[in-house]
């Protein structure tokens, strides 16, 4: 283990100088042959074995020419592996939880026995409520969001699956409750998941659910959730009166609140969303990335619960 501690510090180094060249360079033309550099960058983070980060690097090469303010939003990315870079140097400095934390971001895995052990155990009644599914670094990452009907805890249940393969071993009840308990890895800020028993059958999801009354409500809780831990990806949005708004033929959606304020919808058409609220608020289910939303599922005044991603097979 120190050895590998040893390799990262020398790996995360390198990451540091690459970084501040890349900062002194300037952002305005990130392209090509600069991309590559990247690129080549995150494959001598994957030989530091710093895996996390390597694939959070390359996540960011998707970001420069995507939309108008792409250079202030890469450069935000950018601070947030810099400061992941500087909180492993001084690991020691941090609380338990988030030491925790930072091993994960960067690709330290907590073995299973330990995860027993030390992971905290929840027993609930669990709204199962999307899923979505990506393929990042040659791995399909599916994310499965649940919420506790009586603790009102939010859980993010992940699973891997290799290559050109889709199949994953755990199947979830989509669009039911169900008792189960879960076991949440340790953390500043506990937000990934691990089905450990079902204790009941499943059972279609009730007609309404616990959510944010408003965007202002909901951005206080993810501001809340990053202030103790600064690297989460993916936060699960449930908004009350929900409306969809389409501009510019299509080109251009968003999800408005009661209040009228909005919030980006994910590129794509989103005629599915309009249809189902058919111009009345409904319930919305999304994932929140920080700069966009991710329609999953809806609760609509007259379909009811509706799935706006199919479960995979």
């Amino acid at each position: 283990m120190q050895r590998r501690q040893q390799r990262m510090l020398r790996g995360l180094e390198r990451f540091d100088l690459w970084l501040s060249d890349v900062l002194r360079n300037g952002l305005a033309d990130v392209q090509g042959e600069m991309l590559r550099q990247w690129e080549q960058e995150a494959a001598a983070l994957d030989d530091a074995q710093i895996p996390g980060l390597a694939s959070r690097l390359r996540t960011l090469t998707t970001v420069p020419y995507s939309r108008p303010d792409w250079p202030a939003a890469l450069l935000r990315q950018l601070g947030r592996l810099a400061l992941l870079s500087e909180a492993f140097r001084h690991l020691e400095r941090l609380d338990s939880g988030l030491q925790e934390d930072v091993r994960q971001a960067l690709g330290l895995s907590l073995p299973a026995e330990e995860l027993l052990t030390r992971g905290e155990r929840v027993r609930d009644r669990w709204l199962f409520l999307g899923q979505r599914l990506e393929q990042r670094d040659q791995l399909w990452q599916q994310r499965t969001w649940v919420l506790g009907q009586q603790t009102g805890r939010q859980a993010l249940l992940l699973q891997f699956a290799p290559g050109k393969q889709q199949a994953f071993t755990e199947q979830y009840p989509l669009g039911c409750e169900q008792e189960a308990e879960l076991l949440f890895w340790p953390g500043a800020y506990p937000q990934r998941a691990r089905l450990l028993e079902h204790l009941s059958p499943a059972t279609p999801l009730p007609s309404s659910i616990p959510g944010t009354a408003s965007f202002a409500e909901f951005l206080e809780t993810v501001a809340r959730a990053l202030a103790r831990q600064p690297w989460l990806e993916h936060f699960l949005c449930i908004l009350q009166e929900a409306l969809p708004v389409c501009l510019d033929d299509g080109q251009q959606w968003y999800l408005r609140d009661r209040h009228g304020q909005a919030l980006p919808l994910s590129h794509g058409s989103h005629w599915q969303l309009l249809a189902f609220s058919g111009g009345y608020p409904l319930t919305f289910i999304g994932e929140w990335n920080g700069e966009e939303l991710f329609p999953l599922a809806v609760l609509a005044p007259i379909e009811g619960f509706c799935l706006l991603q199919p479960p995979q097979k």
